[in-house]
């Protein structure tokens, strides 16, 4: 086997060819070839240049090309349209208000710092900081239920988007509400979302 004579299936992708149009007009290989890649993997098909170039100068294989084109754009905006939904749905969602004052938070962050202070503290931090740290899990564990609402569209597109619009909402909230945590809920910020 001349191997410059062949394509594989991938390099017919490279080409504007999908995996349909590739099953439709060449569902058998001409040749196969061991997967340099993973050695235990089935065998690369591959495809005969001289066929492929034949195939490819059809009227059928243009009039198909368009098809999967415009089959593409219909997918892609499909997509386009439930990724911006689902954002619009994170930048909808009631973030409710903290039934805890600030005494009541530090107290309880003051007494999860007491519980974890067998740890040793990182260098370059204070109790304080530490304590607010501690106080910003303490809110953001009291909002998970906010979270949860994306839950149902884990597998859509844009989820991961969706997440880091909500946290930031309710980093932003946070704020907001309890202004001693800003430096550390600003600093969380950019930690999650590499932003503000």
């Amino acid at each position: 086997m001349d191997i410059n004579q062949y394509i594989s299936a991938s390099d017919l992708k490279k080409r504007g060819w999908r995996s349909g149009l590739i099953k439709k007009l060449m569902p058998l290989a001409d040749d196969f070839l061991p997967n340099p890649y993973y050695p235990n993997a089935a065998p690369m098909k591959m495809y005969l240049l001289d066929r492929v170039a034949m195939i490819e100068s059809s009227d059928e294989f243009a009039e198909m090309m368009k098809c999967s084109e415009r089959q593409g754009q219909c997918l892609l905006q499909c997509f386009t349209k439930k990724r911006d939904a689902l954002v619009g749905l994170a930048g909808n969602i009631d973030i409710p208000d903290f039934k805890i004052s600030e005494g009541d938070l530090f107290r309880k962050a003051a007494l999860e710092f007491e519980m974890r202070s067998i740890l040793k503290l990182p260098e370059n931090s204070s109790i304080l900081i530490e304590h607010k740290k501690i106080a910003i899990d303490i809110l953001l564990k009291l909002q998970e239920p906010v979270l949860w609402v994306l839950d149902d569209f884990y597998q859509h597109q844009g989820i991961r988007e969706a997440r880091k619009i909500l946290r930031r909402r309710i980093l932003a909230k946070i704020i907001a509400t309890f202004s001693t945590l800003k430096e550390e809920s600003l600093s969380r910020a950019i930690e999650e979302n590499g932003d503000v």
